[in-house]
């Protein structure tokens, strides 16, 4: 069978910037927005007492073992809970928008932000892919641990010394490396649960193993080049945020030398460190974008290859 070409798709996230840029800046304003307000639910229910707070830190001595003072109030557990509750929907609507965007460039509405039947069937999507995740990670421990442990018994039995621990090493390593693999593997075949799922209008979980069917080599390749890359882009991101820090500490030491009190400190440098870390949020949800992208224009690609109906393929 003919099969079509899946890497025009790598730069997508890219081109999707640039086709759709005040679209992607309301996302980022909105994944921002959406994850202050459980910071900003902890701050009230703490009181907001930032003079409180500057006194006790003030007489907070390390040494003692005792927390650190904050502002988490007693209802800082259901905050929690709230916020993971949140977080599985805002990543629902932003990555059911960023697919609208692709799959349904012409449902354009609230820069393609809505809350409907779509987002609602992707958050469940998601919890089951978080579930089988641990399910997986659990697998993968055991597999990792079965070989080491068969390696670290037949050494200790031959009295194997420097070379049984060398054995050890060697077949963990090994073990790790084909763990990863075989979940890299099963991340392609199943990994279009979500797309699947908004294009097709139902849940999908598993449908993405008979989707993926005659492509599994080249997804596979695909996603160990993507890694690769991702990990050039998140060594960017990091250097960024040290750089943010690193004005930051200088700043708060300059500060502290001057004498200044906790609260006089956070009022001066506050809004500084916020613009820092609002700025370092919107990297990292670029930086997601960038990797969710290219698995949704692969999706199209398959699709229009398959002759499925209700997809557009941008040229």
């Amino acid at each position: 069978m003919d099969r079509a070409n899946i890497w025009p798709a790598f730069f997508e996230g890219f081109r999707l910037i640039g086709r759709k840029p005040i679209a992607v800046l309301m996302w980022a304003v909105v994944y921002v927005g959406i994850t202050a307000i459980p910071v900003i639910l902890s701050f009230l229910v703490g009181g907001g007492d930032l003079a409180s707070l500057s006194q006790r830190l003030e007489a907070w001595d390390p040494a003692s073992g005792d927390p650190a003072p904050s502002l988490a109030g007693p209802l800082n557990g259901l905050i929690q809970i709230f916020s993971l509750v949140l977080s599985i929907f805002t990543w629902a609507l932003l990555q059911v928008a960023l697919f609208r965007a692709i799959l349904r460039p012409e449902d354009r509405r609230w820069f393609y932000l809505d809350f409907r039947a779509d987002e609602l069937r992707v958050a469940v999507v998601g919890i089951v892919l978080w579930l089988l995740a641990v399910v997986a990670l659990v697998a993968v421990m055991l597999v990792i641990a079965l070989p080491m442990g068969v390696a670290i018994g037949l050494s200790a039995a031959g009295d194997g010394g420097m070379g049984g621990a060398i054995l050890a090493g060697v077949v963990g390593g090994l073990a790790i490396l084909a763990a990863l693999l075989a979940l890299l593997y099963f991340y392609v075949r199943l990994g279009f649960a979500v797309p699947l799922t908004v294009a097709e209008g139902k849940i999908n979980i598993f449908e993405g193993w008979a989707f993926t069917r005659g492509y599994a080599g080249q997804l596979f390749g695909f996603a160990l080049v993507q890694i690769l890359f991702n990990i050039a882009l998140v060594l960017g991101v990091v250097i960024v945020g040290v750089l943010l820090f690193a004005v930051g500490a200088v700043a708060l030491g300059l500060q502290a030398a001057s004498g200044a009190s906790a609260l006089q400190t956070f009022t001066t440098l506050g809004p500084m460190m916020i613009v820092f870390l609002l700025l370092y949020v919107l990297l990292a949800y670029v930086l997601n974008l960038l990797v969710v992208a290219p698995w949704t224009r692969i999706y199209q690609i398959i699709a229009e290859k398959r002759g499925l109906t209700g997809v557009e393929v941008f040229d």
